[in-house]
């Protein structure tokens, strides 16, 4: 990835907050999905890719059906799959957690390859979820979820999906312990997941 020397100038991207943000390393591109323009009861669902020009940060807006829900990206979870050459997003809600009326949960996994979104699955693990972190695990291929919130109760386990065959499983019910909003990493060392 390019680095800068200086601060990204951005161009004509409206300022958002509580969204998604991941880098696709094959198309060196930071995708940005979800979020707000302001109100915590109104997500929307713009997609927004930034690449680093002569200038600075260049915004690449796209337009793209069909595409995933508004939500908020910050309750949702992503990672890019470098097997795949796909940005990976998964659950999320209609509104902040924690804001008053109606949350919807998503169950859902979406797949951006850069020109199109793909539903890989709209009722995944059977727990619509949110505020649970996605990783790609570069040792054993596929992704890893852990735990999130279900808009009663946080959640406890590990769950696993395989590409090939677009399935997913619970490998741990009861760790890591219920919990949501974790900070976790990927050790390319030693091929685990640090909560």
């Amino acid at each position: 990835p390019k680095v800068p020397n200086s601060s990204p100038s951005f161009g004509s991207p409206a300022p958002r907050a509580a969204h998604l943000m991941t880098y696709d390393t094959s198309r060196d591109r930071i995708v940005v999905f979800g979020g707000t323009l302001g109100a915590l009861t109104s997500p929307i669902g713009a997609l927004l890719e930034l690449q680093y020009g002569a200038t600075g940060m260049v915004p690449v807006p796209i337009t793209v059906q069909p595409e995933p829900a508004a939500r908020f990206g910050i309750s949702s979870a992503a990672t890019y799959d470098p097997v795949l050459g796909e940005v990976l997003i998964y659950g999320g809600s209609t509104e902040f957690p924690g804001a008053s009326g109606t949350v919807s949960y998503f169950d859902d996994l979406w797949a951006w390859n850069g020109s199109r979104w793909t539903q890989r699955c709209s009722s995944c693990t059977g727990t619509a979820r949110t505020l649970g972190p996605l990783l790609h695990d570069q040792h054993r291929g596929g992704e890893v979820l852990l735990g999130g919130f279900d808009g009663g109760d946080e959640l406890a386990g590990t769950w696993t999906f395989s590409p090939p065959t677009n399935v997913w499983q619970l490998v741990d019910a009861t760790n890591p312990s219920p919990r949501d909003s974790m900070g976790v990493a990927y050790n390319t060392d030693s091929g685990t997941i640090v909560v």
